[in-house]
């Protein structure tokens, strides 16, 4: 695993931790959205113009929540699968479906692209809001191969 080294942010060439920096995973969106069918980029591309916060979760082997989301309620995360919850959106609640930037510091075997739609809260770490359409699969890795990130 990568721990420091340089990544491309916002201003060129930095250094610091690469894997763990939400400017690497940002910058990689577009990098893997173009294996997608064409149907999939255009759905990003539209989503983009709409202002959408376009950013990855992560689901265990059956594409199901795996970091405290409700497994019973959502529906199994695929390709166009849109996901409600109601009520007011509060970050770490069930009132809120969650994506980030940073997702190594999270469970999951499944990586994810996602839409997060309508008012979206949070932080550099993690956001949330109440319609969240997963896009596309980012990739798929073995269970203990990232971890949650150890430093938090």
């Amino acid at each position: 695993m990568i721990e420091t080294g340089f990544y491309w942010g916002q201003n060129g060439p930095q250094a610091g931790s690469l894997i763990y920096n939400p400017d690497y995973w940002a910058n990689s969106i577009e990098f893997y959205a173009e294996k997608w069918p064409q149907g999939q980029q255009d759905r990003l591309k539209f989503l983009q113009s709409q202002g959408a916060r376009i950013a990855y979760w992560r689901s265990d082997k059956d594409s199901r929540p795996c970091n405290g989301g409700d497994k019973e309620y959502l529906p199994t995360a695929a390709e166009g699968v849109l996901q409600l919850i109601g009520g007011k959106p509060v970050i770490c609640t069930n009132t809120c479906l969650h994506a980030t930037l940073k997702p190594p510091r999270w469970n999951g075997s499944i990586i994810w692209i996602v839409a997060l739609i309508g008012e979206v809260i949070g932080d550099e770490d993690k956001f949330g809001s109440q319609a969240r359409e997963i896009l596309g699969q980012c990739t798929e890795i073995p269970d203990d191969w990232i971890k949650a990130d150890p430093t938090t």
